[in-house]
């Protein structure tokens, strides 16, 4: 029997991404510092090949499917991830202490790689289809990129004005200066955010590799709410260690709380783009990038995000559940 048609798959490669994951974090040193250093040396260097463990292992188990597969999972492995951790590793010899201060030749090269990860998980590559990719109008597949690209940060920006009323103070350090300083700025951040900040190193794993099997015996609903369980569970040596909005327990609590309705939203834009794996990708790196962009307020706004966040999640979970029928070509 083919290793990822048991019934133990799962538990498996859960099993596996938080040994592995957990295991680097904690041999790279990183968690002797006081708090989460913006410094991207070789102790982040190592932290991160266990960031990208979800999606890699997820790979791997693809590959020894026996079926097609193998071949994208074995692309996907040597022409993306082996590229990208060299960029890494190239990174961290220079150690920047900030995404934004990497030399010239560091970011041009992260947004050349970045590109090409686009490319690679989007359509324009036939080999997605192997991968889970369905057929869409070319039309509509664009409409869920550009809104995957555009919906937590129009979230964010909404709930930044709320947030900041009582304060009066709206301020963006990023996003001052001239226009071509500010566009250059948000592409590098969100390119660098794509490669090596949770968006390719995770979501190859969750939403291709785990929502698809737990999808085949689960509503969407549910699948999601599992989903939130491994993917909350997975940062808890981070969590423990530096908290999540609060410390200690708390920080914990808030990190599955927080996490519960981001997955359903990230479940229903998987399935609304016919299971294109750039969706998520655009998805988990347009909202982790906001947090590198110096705003004002920024732990006020999350609350403020998380509270818009539950009735966004609760009208897509009655359509996730079954209660209303779940057509993902409507």
């Amino acid at each position: 029997m083919a290793i990822t048609s048991s019934k133990y798959t799962l538990p498996i490669y859960v099993l596996l991404t938080f040994l592995i994951s957990w295991s680097l974090w904690f041999t790279s040193g990183i968690f002797s510092r006081p708090a989460p250093a913006e410094i991207r040396d070789f102790p982040w260097f190592i932290a991160q090949l266990g960031v990208f463990m979800p999606s890699i292992l997820a790979l791997l188990f693809f590959s020894l499917s026996g079926n097609q597969k193998r071949k994208v999972s074995l692309a996907a492995i040597f022409l993306i991830f082996i590229p990208v951790v060299l960029l890494g590793a190239w990174i961290a010899a220079a150690a920047p202490d900030k995404i934004l201060h990497l030399n010239s030749l560091h970011a041009i090269i992260v947004i050349i790689v970045a590109l090409w990860v686009m490319v690679f998980f989007s359509s324009l590559n036939p080999c997605q289809k192997d991968l889970g990719l369905e057929p869409q109008s070319s039309l509509k597949r664009t409409g869920w990129i550009l809104l995957s690209l555009l919906f937590l940060p129009a979230l964010f920006l909404i709930s930044w004005v709320l947030a900041s009323f009582s304060g009066g103070v709206f301020t963006a350090t990023v996003l001052t200066g001239n226009v071509t300083k500010v566009l250059w700025s948000i592409i590098l951040l969100f390119a660098f955010n794509l490669l090596c900040a949770g968006a390719l190193g995770e979501e190859i794993g969750w939403r291709g590799f785990v929502l698809p099997r737990l999808l085949e015996k689960s509503s969407p609903l549910r699948a999601s709410f599992i989903l939130a369980v491994i993917w909350a569970s997975w940062h808890l040596p981070i969590d423990i260690r530096y908290g999540f909005g609060l410390t200690g327990a708390g920080g914990i609590v808030v990190r599955f709380l927080w996490t519960w309705p981001l997955t359903i939203i990230f479940t229903w834009f998987y399935l609304r783009s016919k299971k294109s794996l750039l969706v998520p990708l655009l998805l988990h790196a347009s909202i982790n990038m906001l947090s590198d962009f110096g705003f004002s307020n920024y732990e006020q706004t999350i609350s403020v995000m998380f509270l818009i966040q539950i009735p966004v999640a609760i009208i897509l979970g009655f359509r996730l559940s079954g209660k209303l029928p779940f057509d993902s070509s409507k």
